[in-house]
């Protein structure tokens, strides 16, 4: 995986995971705010994450709460350079974790 340092704000929006799974085009602007070198913190995992962090330049997908991807959504983000992190903590904890890291 590419070595991408996060430059901008981490994006852990409710919004964002909504539009991604619901393709609602209000709600689709939410996911336009994730900027190139963003770090995205989210409980999706689902293979729609992949597409959005690769239009976006996205830095990373950081996955909170325990949850793993599936292979195919490992090889999808391989395929298209886009790092898949893990977190055991709530989002809202990883979260502060890379404020005090300063991310």
């Amino acid at each position: 995986m590419p070595n991408r340092d996060i430059k901008n704000q981490t994006i852990c929006s409710p919004l964002v995971q909504q539009a991604v799974f619901l393709h609602e085009p209000a709600k689709l602007f939410a996911a336009l705010r994730l900027c190139a070198d963003n770090a995205w913190l989210t409980i999706m995992s689902n293979i729609n994450i992949v597409a959005v962090a690769a239009l976006t330049d996205t830095a990373c997908i950081l996955l909170c709460e325990g949850v793993s991807p599936e292979k195919s959504i490992l090889d999808a983000a391989q395929s298209k350079g886009i790092n898949i992190l893990r977190s055991d903590l709530a989002t809202y904890e990883t979260a502060m974790l890379l404020r005090d890291c300063g991310a």
